[in-house]
């Protein structure tokens, strides 16, 4: 009898990827960003290109069939614990990881694409060898785990 060897198994095309981002990146990125946080909450274009270009060692993007399906993003602080002003400006040597965002586009919520994007990210800075000691994350109380 032969035996069905796609059980449980994902076609390559669906595989999620995950990679530093990209210049090319930044359009996706600002409309991922803008579709998943409120007007006053979601970061502007500048910023987001001011991320990218000041700390793309630690933006990295998650992939499926092409296309960007999500992100997380932060810059460095040299401040010891994560505060608005620790997240306003990058300390390109800073030891303090502050997260921005972890985003994933609406149709691939709750898939486990964040918790495996977030997870890859914290392996990612950790094999970088940065000098990053700390990594902090601001998120609301009312997110699902």
């Amino acid at each position: 009898a032969k035996m069905d060897m796609s059980a449980g198994y994902a076609p390559v095309g669906d595989t999620v990827f995950y990679r530093p981002a990209t210049a090319e990146d930044l359009p996706r990125l600002i409309e991922i960003e803008a579709a998943s946080y409120p007007a006053d909450e979601a970061a502007s274009p500048e910023g987001l290109k001011f991320r990218l270009e000041n700390a793309g060692d630690v933006f990295l993007v998650a992939e499926q069939s092409g296309a960007i399906v999500g992100y997380v993003c932060g810059t460095r602080s040299d401040s010891d614990r994560l505060s608005h002003e620790s997240m306003a400006k990058h300390d390109k040597d800073g030891a303090l990881l502050c997260i921005h965002s972890v985003v994933v586009e609406e149709s691939h919520r709750r898939k486990g694409v964040g918790t495996r994007l977030l997870k890859s990210y914290v392996n990612y800075v950790k094999g970088a060898n940065l000098g990053i000691k700390a990594m902090a994350l601001i998120c609301k109380h009312t997110l699902k785990v």
